[in-house]
């Protein structure tokens, strides 16, 4: 286990570079949960990760509290379920921001979005250890996707 501190003042990112790499790096699974989830290349490589085969679970709120990042995640709605994305909404303010790919698992304070990847000081943990990912999948990923329901595509361009 690592810790990854976001230092902007000093330009100093590794939670940026480690959501990125996680997402590009799966080969297996791919579950991402976050209230914000707005990062372009991490968007493109969830779409990209869906294409290539991985198993890929998004999970954002069904009522997020930001009108710009809800609509920055909608906007993929479509490309993501075209690509096979389990993509679901959860039914409160999910507030939890955890990446797990294959056996790493990435949680924290960090959102998928510019402020906390490129402007918040934010702190993560960085685990790999397969015991430690299945038990996320299980524990978190599992019981939301229970009570997430799949996520409701936009239907025009004001929704998207």
């Amino acid at each position: 286990m690592r810790i990854l501190a976001n230092n902007p003042g000093e330009g100093h990112l590794p939670i940026r570079t480690a959501f990125r790499d996680a997402v590009d790096g799966a080969r297996r699974r791919l579950y991402v949960i976050s209230p914000y989830l707005a990062d372009h290349p991490v968007l493109e490589g969830i779409v990209a990760a869906a294409r290539r085969g991985v198993e890929v679970r998004v999970i954002v709120p069904a009522n997020p509290h930001s009108l710009p990042a809800s609509a920055s995640v909608r906007h993929w709605f479509q490309a993501m379920r075209d690509a096979g994305v389990d993509i679901r909404e959860h039914p409160e303010m999910a507030h939890a921001k955890v990446v797990l790919a294959d056996d790493l698992v990435l949680a924290g304070t960090a959102n998928l979005d510019a402020l906390s990847l490129r402007q918040n000081w934010e702190l993560q943990l960085r685990i790999e250890d397969a015991a430690v990912a299945d038990r996320f999948a299980r524990e978190l990923f599992d019981r939301d996707v229970e009570i997430a329901a799949p996520a409701v595509m936009p239907s025009g361009w004001k929704d998207r």
